[in-house]
């Protein structure tokens, strides 16, 4: 019988070094991303953004309305083609109405 190439006296090293490796390839790669939860420090503006200048300016004034709370009585049955405005808005219009909220609110864009 031939010796098998792959021993087996040797298979938990090799997943240990698998297992470092992955943990490192892990950890580098997370270090280059930013921290998303960071919402105090605003980031510095580059040229590249200059053009989104004012985007949200129309936006700025108060806003009054009702929201209206729906709760969908068929999770299980959204139509795959959701997207579409029509079959969106059929979509809300069936589900039921459990709370209707008074709202006021002021926006004031900052760029």
């Amino acid at each position: 019988m031939a010796k098998p190439v792959f021993s087996w006296e040797f298979k938990p090293l090799i997943m240990y070094k698998i297992t470092i490796l992955i943990f490192l390839l892990c950890s580098v790669s997370c270090q280059a991303q930013d921290d998303i939860n960071n919402i105090v420090d605003v980031p510095a503006v580059v040229e590249a953004d200059k053009q989104y200048a004012d985007v949200y300016k129309p936006l700025d004034g108060t806003w009054k309305g009702i929201f209206l709370v729906k709760e969908d009585q068929r999770p299980g049955e959204r139509p795959d083609n959701m997207q579409e405005v029509e079959v969106m808005l059929k979509y809300i219009k069936r589900a039921k109405t459990v709370n209707t909220i008074q709202v006021t609110q002021t926006y004031t864009s900052e760029t």
